[in-house]
């Protein structure tokens, strides 16, 4: 077992007759990984192995999921239609949740009109305000979510089982989902209180 910062991590290292015995496909390959030391080569070499192989299946890595099992293309379709429903749950529930603080601020609000605070500078308040919660929200929520992700691992058959990986990139659109939808759903609450 290696730890190597790449996909290979904890991944179990055994010579390829074994793996063959093991899934019954002596003799056979499932499946060939290529790295390129250029990216922008992949290309060029998906096609060189389809004109030389064209029984062989050559694809990108994000196609992976999509082309060895249409389950879990349907996975990630479910997954993004959880995604959107959420979001706009959060944001109606936001929408009114910002509603009734404000309006119980009101005397606050009326008081920063009466000496002076423009519209403009109201909504700005109030969008700040939003923004510094959401951002809050999002931080609190990414390492909670970090912190569970951390000990969980999806069970492949009896004593196997992977880990999930945490891809920076899923954190950080997860915390610009958050915020962004925080001020989305402050927008209608500060015109409507300014």
């Amino acid at each position: 077992v290696y730890k190597t910062d790449s996909w290979t991590d904890y991944s179990a290292i055994i010579p390829f007759t074994v793996a063959q015995q093991s899934f019954g496909i002596e003799g056979g390959t499932s499946m060939i990984i290529a790295n390129t030391s250029d990216s922008r080569n992949i290309d060029s070499i998906i096609e060189q192995i389809k004109a030389r192989l064209p029984a062989v299946e050559a694809f990108r890595r994000q196609e992976a999921p999509s082309r060895i099992s249409p389950l879990f293309s349907s996975l990630q379709g479910i997954a993004s239609g959880i995604t959107v429903v959420v979001t706009l749950g959060a944001i109606i529930g936001a929408v009114n949740s910002n509603l009734n603080n404000l309006r119980e601020r009101a005397r606050a609000f009326a008081i920063f009109k009466a000496i002076g605070a423009s519209q403009s500078q109201m909504v700005r308040l109030i969008l700040l305000e939003a923004l510094i919660l959401g951002s809050l929200g999002a931080l609190v929520g990414l390492a909670i979510g970090y912190a569970i992700l951390q000990f969980l691992s999806i069970p492949i058959s009896e004593g196997l089982s992977v880990r999930i990986e945490l891809l920076p990139s899923i954190f950080a659109y997860g915390g610009a989902l958050v915020v962004g939808a925080s001020f989305v759903a402050s927008l209608y609450p500060a015109l409507r209180v300014a």
